[in-house]
């Protein structure tokens, strides 16, 4: 009886080592990817500073950045929160369509943000350079 449970737990312990070790190369995989992925982004949808680049060209490219990954974020959350009202009214759920509301607030908050930043790159130019 017992070499039977030794043996029945050696082989659950060896499935788990194989499971552990297989979902950990995907993992490593998948940030890669997503790193990968990001960074050929933000090159393609933003101007790069280069070595001699002045103050304005660095905020520039930062503000851009991140005016554009917002924009994105903006966008998406107006549109899921727009099918959850949809989806909230049709069944008749109140809570649901109040979370729904308060997905289409935090992506036009999103886009309201993106437009303040675009507006002020001047003046955190100024403010940097002094």
């Amino acid at each position: 009886m017992k070499k039977m449970l030794f043996k029945a737990k050696s082989k659950i312990i060896e499935k788990i080592s194989k499971l552990q070790m297989f979902s950990s190369q995907i993992s490593e995989e998948k940030k890669d990817i997503t790193l990968t992925t990001g960074i050929m982004f933000l090159m393609m949808a933003c101007r790069m500073a280069y070595a001699a680049a002045t103050t304005e060209s660095i905020v520039n490219v930062i503000i851009r950045a991140l005016t554009v990954i917002m924009s994105f974020l903006g966008f998406i959350f107006v549109v899921v929160g727009i099918i959850k009202i949809l989806i909230a009214h049709a069944n008749g759920e109140g809570p649901s369509a109040n979370n729904a509301g308060q997905f289409i607030a935090a992506g036009a908050g999103l886009l309201v943000t993106v437009g303040l930043l675009r507006g002020l790159e001047s003046t955190f130019v100024s403010w940097i350079d002094g």
